[in-house]
This record gives structure tokens, C-alpha cells and sequence, in this order.
């Protein structure tokens, strides 16, 4: 589990098992690549394993033999990097000029180095690393202002304090900045008429002149609403401006609240101010799945909701649906591996009864031996993939009461 999801979040693969190619960006495509994936330990070929090109964003899976092949690159040198479920990332630069033969050889992961195992075991406090990055730091913060956004958009329900622990969603440690931004865009995307008819409120009263000269164009208008924002959205007046934000979604009505949804979920790191050094895309696709992964944390069917709304299912860039489905094959193979555990396989089969299909399908095949994340895929559609590995984490999260367990699969 040592693939970093921030090199591989616009993975574009196809099957070589169905005899097909994949290639993407434009330029002159004038040479080849192809070899095979073999296992250090004996030199048997790898099969499923992922062959990835970052600076093409075009990867392809290996076959049963562990062979792969790419046709029509361009010339030039290019990081090439393999990985495959139990296997450590291999990584190495070739120079694409003609037809140009490439083997890996990929070496053990153990199941005792897999921080999910631990994580189960020890609840270590060092699986938390991943948070104290800036760069993750930040899209970790951003990705909670958009869950509590969302949940005032779509469930208002979620922010009462009388639903469970385990299935609403806390106001603690909230960074304040990435909510700000958040709050403006929904609120000015529903409009001013919607606040009007969600009035009167203390913090519509607030709003509504800031609001109205952000309308009108007026000069500072928008530093103006931030400043009230930040009156507004402190520690302890966050859940009663969430509840207005609720309430002027409920004004604006469901055609409304769809689209502004939607324009969060697009641009999710602009929208949320994330000011980091890659590109935006990449972060854009990043925060997403820390999005996804609190929400597992938050109730299966939540979950499951954000996930069938990834844009990549729907985005006219033909490499993000095949990238996407690239990504949920790899969580589910990382799902396979750490169910080697026993402990985390008893709480496995825990969590099938309270996880719905096709996410409890998967859940009851880990049991069966050895599970070929590749094979258990193959009959759905991406969507229901996504969605079905989405629902799995959740009920595993939910079951083990392990929060932070999805941050364990979906990012690295």
C-alpha cells in the first residue's frame, strides 16, 4: 500500500486480457513498449499488476502471464511505474525511441508491513502521518469544510446532536479558512432570493447585505462577505450557520441544490482556496477521495451517494472513467490484502450484514480463496464498482468504529 495516490489519481489503463490499447494526450506517437511483470521471488509472471506512464497519464494492466504492451508512445525519456496488490512500487526511467522491450521485477510486500494491519491492531498513532504533511494537511481541511457543507446541502439531519456519534458529523477542529470559501460559493450559487426566503435568521440578517453587494458588483464586495463569514463561522456558531445554509437549500429547491453540489464536487481545491504545488487536477482529484473517505466514516448510504457522483464517472475526458476504474480495482485489491489479517477479516464479516449490494457481494467474497480484484470487477460498470468498494469501506469503518480506516485504502 505504498502507491501514492497523488501520482496515480488520473491513471488511464486498459485490459490487455481483452486484447485492447489505450493511449491518451496528442503529439507524434512513434514508438512502442512492452515486456513483462514478473515476481522477484521465483519469476512468475504478475498478473493484474498496473504499468503507468504519469507524464502520458496512460497505463495498462498485465495479462495472466504478467505481460504488458503500449502502442504509438512518443518519443522521450518517461518515468515508468509498476505496481501490483502484496508487491512494493517499482519505478524506473526509459527512453521510448522505437520499439523498446522494459521487464520489472517487483519484490514482496508482506502483510505484516501493511499499515492497514497495524492501524487495526495498535491503532498507532503513526497511520496519522499522512495528515501532518502540509500539502495533505490542507486538502484534509478543505475535504472537511466540503463534507459539512455538503451534509447542510443534502442532510441536514447528519449535523443534529442527537443522531449517534458514529453517524453524524462533529463540529470539532474545524479549519476555519477552507470553510469560509466553501460557504460563500454554495450561499452565492443558491442566491440572494434563496437566503431572502430562508429569513428571518440571525445569520441571514447578517449575510444578506454582504450577499446583495456581491450582487451588485460593488468594490471589496467580496472581502466585505468574507468578513462577515468569519464573524459567523466560529467555533461556536458553526452548526447554526450550517443550519442556514440548510435552510436556504430548502428554499432553493432540489433542481437548485443539485447544481451547486455539483460545482463543489467539480472544483472542490479552487472553490475550497487549496493553495499547494501540483497540478490542479491532481489535487482536485486527491481531495475527493479524502472527501469519500470521511464520508464512509459518516453512514454507508452517504457514502455511497458522494460516490456515484464522482465526476469522473461522467467527464468528457475519455481517460477519467477507465482512470477511476483503475483506482476502485486497486482499493479492492488493497480491501483483499489486508483481509489476509485475521482480526481485520472478522471484522470483515461483521460489517456484511449492515452493508448493502453490491458492496456486501464483495464483502462475502473475501472469504473465498484467493480473490482476484480484477476477476471479482469484471461484471460491473464502473459506477457500481465504485460505489460497491465505497460501501464496503463504510460498513468496515462503521463496523470497527475506525474513522480514519478509508483513508487507509482510498489515499496514501
Amino acid at each position: 500500500m505504498q502507491t501514492s495516490l497523488l501520482r496515480h489519481a488520473t491513471l488511464y489503463t486498459c485490459f490487455l486480457l481483452s486484447g485492447l490499447f489505450c493511449f491518451g494526450g496528442g503529439g507524434d506517437f512513434v514508438g512502442s513498449l512492452s515486456g513483462r511483470v514478473t515476481a522477484s521471488n521465483g519469476g512468475a509472471g504478475v498478473a493484474a499488476a498496473s504499468v503507468y506512464i504519469p507524464d502520458l497519464k496512460l497505463g495498462v494492466i498485465t495479462d495472466a502471464e504478467g505481460h504488458y504492451a503500449f502502442r504509438s508512445l512518443p518519443s522521450g525519456n518517461f518515468l515508468v511505474e509498476v505496481h501490483s496488490v502484496g508487491y512494493k512500487i517499482v519505478t524506473r526511467t526509459v527512453t521510448i525511441s522505437g520499439a523498446v522491450s522494459q521487464d520489472f521485477a517487483l519484490a514482496d510486500q508482506y502483510v505484516e508491513e501493511s499499515p492497514v494491519v497495524g492501524w487495526l491492531a495498535e491503532q498507532d498513532d503513526e497511520e496519522l502521518e499522512l495528515s501532518d504533511e502540509d500539502e495533505h494537511s490542507q486538502i484534509a481541511a478543505a475535504a472537511r469544510a466540503h463534507l459539512l457543507v455538503r451534509v447542510a446541502l443534502l442532510h441536514r439531519w447528519l449535523l443534529d446532536p442527537a443522531v449517534p456519534e458514529h453517524g453524524r458529523v462533529g463540529m470539532d477542529d474545524i479549519d476555519s479558512d477552507p470553510l469560509h470559501h466553501l460557504y460563500a460559493d454554495a450561499v452565492l450559487d443558491l442566491g440572494v432570493e434563496a437566503v431572502e426566503a430562508a429569513l428571518p435568521s440571525a445569520v441571514g440578517d447578517a449575510l444578506l447585505p454582504a450577499l446583495r453587494a456581491v450582487e451588485a458588483e460593488a468594490d471589496d464586495a467580496i472581502d466585505d462577505l468574507y468578513q462577515v463569514l468569519e464573524s459567523l463561522l466560529t467555533d461556536d456558531n458553526v452548526l447554526p450557520a450550517l443550519g442556514f445554509l440548510a435552510d436556504v437549500a430548502g428554499t432553493a429547491g432540489p433542481s437548485k441544490v443539485a447544481q451547486t453540489t455539483r460545482l463543489l464536487l467539480n472544483r472542490p481545491a479552487e472553490l475550497a482556496c487549496v493553495m499547494v504545488d501540483r497540478d490542479d487536477q491532481d489535487v482536485d482529484a486527491v481531495l475527493r477521495r479524502f472527501l469519500v473517505a470521511l464520508s464512509c466514516a459518516v453512514s454507508v448510504e452517504f457514502a455511497a451517494e458522494l460516490a456515484a457522483e464522482l465526476p469522473e464517472l461522467t467527464s468528457a475526458d475519455p481517460r477519467d472513467e477507465p482512470a477511476l476504474r483503475h483506482e476502485a480495482i486497486t482499493w479492492l485489491g488493497r480491501i483483499i490484502e489486508a483481509d489476509l489479517d485475521p482480526e481485520f477479516h472478522a471484522t470483515v464479516v461483521k460489517a456484511i450484514d449492515s452493508c448493502p449490494a453490491p458492496g456486501s457481494d464483495l464483502l462475502g467474497a473475501l472469504g473465498h480463496e484467493n480473490p482476484d480484484p480484477v476477476a471479482m470487477s469484471a461484471p460491473m460498470s464502473t459506477s457500481e464498482l465504485t460505489v460497491a468498494v465505497v460501501q464496503a469501506l463504510s460498513a468496515l469503518s462503521l463496523t470497527a468504529r475506525a474513522p480514519w480506516l478509508p483513508l487507509e485504502f482510498l489515499v496514501e
